[in-house]
């Protein structure tokens, strides 16, 4: 039984993991706390530098989704 050299790399691309369903998704969100504009921007460069060098992690990947693709809620702008 040969094993492929495929298997065996391991800087071969992961597949893609599968999507958050709803649930985990307010589950995670409920953990971030509230942030003010200067922390926001911070945590959007962050994120951005970490996603080049590895896949983001669950919080990271509900915060970054929090900040950009979701339309921000109203509080996290107020101070």
């Amino acid at each position: 039984m040969a094993l492929s050299f495929r298997k065996l790399n391991p800087f071969r691309k992961k597949s893609h993991p599968k999507p958050m369903t709803e649930k985990q998704f307010e589950k995670v969100k409920a953990n971030i706390p509230l942030m003010d504009i200067k922390q926001i921007e911070a945590e959007i460069t962050r994120l951005t530098k970490l996603s080049k060098s590895r896949p983001l992690n669950e919080q990271e990947l509900v915060l970054f989704n929090l900040l950009f693709k979701e339309k921000p809620r109203k509080q996290y702008w107020e101070k």
